[in-house]
């Protein structure tokens, strides 16, 4: 991955993240590899299941020495003392050692582990300790990303490397999701990642992924899995549309986005008319695309009647508006929570170009980066 989906201010924090979204890979390459057994994370260690226990370091621009596996080292030796039937693993990377197992001597441990554990743990314990451990040298990142999207092609029988790297997003953004939560939920097993693919909340970073997949690439997976009818009549769903405009998105983009929208989500006396939210759009922005709109032919309501009139929630929220020639509902950017609070949406689509916007929805909602905003064109359609 050569992009962050979280953007970083100094190199230490780019490498911190890489080395996170490192441990999950190896943490979905177990659940894939054991897919009966439940497999906890950033729990008792970074990765455990049954009597294994896994120490995951990413050193991607270090070389190794010894005193840069002392603290894991110490930790593993700790946790050993307290449950000798544990079979412990460090699962790291540096930059000059290739992949192999590393199986210490009492001499290499001795030269590892800090003075204070010299003392505090007896000779016997620490000979039991080298016959239950071993330093595995894995893999770069990039090489673990690839067995990883291969595992998920095999594990859930795709066609092809990018539809396995859609199904890697949306597992990753649930592991960062599960990964704050209390303790106990910091589990996963490969059940689980079945459930997730109809999840109804899914983030999916794109810029992860921008070294493999092709924008256009990217929006035929998208599209094929969140904006293609499985059958000839649409659900009676209230929808919202949100969109981040980038500087880069042209009102005749936009206009075209809002059209297409108001033609597949609008049935008369069906499907009411869709919610349609702008972010990062000035007022006298937004007023040219509502004129544009008009001229069009595209008849939207806004929740006001006449310029100057104050913002009608009431109104707007109606589920099918009395005048069906309306085929679009548009809401001020700052009226979303007020507008998730009055009425239950059913199904939000949210395209973002940096972060997803926070909002509290009960139904469905699916978040989808694009790298400019002009890309929803070829995903709605």
């Amino acid at each position: 991955m050569d992009k962050m989906s979280t953007t970083v201010g100094d190199e230490g924090g780019y490498y911190a993240i890489k080395g996170f979204l490192y441990q999950f890979d190896k943490t979905l390459i177990e659940v894939m590899s054991n897919p009966k057994t439940q497999i906890a994370f950033e729990n008792q260690q970074d990765i455990n299941y049954e009597n294994y226990v896994l120490q995951v370091k990413h050193k991607e621009t270090q070389k190794y020495a010894a005193h840069k596996i002392r603290k894991p080292v110490d930790g593993l030796l700790g946790l050993f003392s307290q449950d000798s039937s544990k079979k412990l693993c460090l699962y790291c990377h540096f930059a000059d050692k290739i992949p192999n197992d590393w199986h210490l001597t009492l001499v290499e441990l001795d030269s590892i582990i800090s003075p204070s554990a010299k003392s505090q743990y007896k000779m016997s314990l620490c000979e039991q300790f080298i016959s239950s451990f071993v330093v595995r040298f894995s893999e770069d990142y990039q090489t673990q990303f690839e067995q990883t999207i291969k595992l998920i092609r095999e594990s859930f029988t795709l066609k092809d490397d990018e539809e396995a790297i859609l199904y890697h997003a949306i597992f990753r953004s649930k592991l960062l999701d599960r990964s704050i939560k209390p303790r106990p939920q910091r589990r996963i097993c490969f059940q689980e990642l079945r459930s997730f693919l109809e999840d109804a909340e899914v983030t999916v970073f794109q810029a992860s992924y921008s070294k493999y997949l092709t924008a256009e690439k990217y929006a035929k997976l998208i599209k094929r899995r969140y904006f293609t009818f499985s059958a000839p009549n649409i659900e009676n769903f209230q929808r919202l549309f949100l969109i981040e405009c980038d500087p880069t998105f042209t009102r005749v983009d936009l206009v075209e986005v809002a059209s297409r929208i108001a033609r597949k989500y609008f049935r008369k006396n069906k499907s009411p008319q869709p919610f349609l939210a702008i972010r990062n759009a000035a007022d006298n922005y937004l007023n040219q695309v509502k004129r544009d709109l008009f001229d069009k032919g595209v008849r939207f309501f806004d929740g006001t009647y006449f310029d100057g009139d104050r913002f009608r929630m009431e109104d707007l929220a109606i589920k099918h508006l009395p005048d069906a020639t309306f085929t679009l509902r548009i809401v001020p950017e700052n009226e979303l929570s007020h507008l998730a609070r009055t009425i239950d949406l059913q199904e939000v689509y949210q395209f973002f170009v940096s972060s997803p916007a926070e909002l509290a929805v009960s139904g469905r909602h699916i978040r989808l980066q694009v790298r400019k905003t002009e890309e929803v064109l070829r995903i709605i359609s």
